[in-house]
């Protein structure tokens, strides 16, 4: 009798994340009709585009799309602003299946990136496992 009443509870708990999960997305993706495009990147399959929403919300928003039929994922973006002067460059910081990041050009100096490149993408792991790319449009 507990087994059953444990799974009856999990399979609950399960459904209203998952209706949660939903209207989660569903919020932001209302949000995106007014919205200003401040920044988009991509590295195929994924591309990212960076929304500032109108009105008074204080969260940019990350659009995550990926693959070929670009299956669509919304999650808050934290804008970091960092450099001076013409080497001043926005980071945008979110979470979709991990901490990643998206950077628009800044200035460089070991490495310069190719002419057609828009900005990095970051894809943050453990200490020795993160990764990142340059994007383009």
């Amino acid at each position: 009798m507990f087994n059953f009443f444990t799974k009856l509870f999990l399979l609950f708990i399960s459904a209203i994340a998952m209706i949660t999960a939903t209207s989660f997305a569903e919020s932001y993706k209302d949000k995106l009709d007014n919205a200003e495009l401040l920044f988009s990147c991509s590295v195929p399959p994924l591309k990212i585009e960076i929304y500032k929403p109108k009105g008074n919300d204080p969260a940019d928003i990350a659009a995550i799309l990926l693959g070929e039929d670009y299956s669509e994922s919304y999650a808050p973006a934290v804008l970091q602003v960092e450099g001076t002067g013409v080497c001043r460059y926005n980071i945008w910081t979110f979470d979709y299946k991990g901490k990643m990041s998206v950077k628009d050009q800044g200035c460089y100096g070991e490495i310069l990136p190719p002419d057609n490149s828009v900005g990095e993408l970051y894809i943050y792991g453990s200490d020795d496992y993160s990764q990142w790319f340059f994007c383009y449009e």
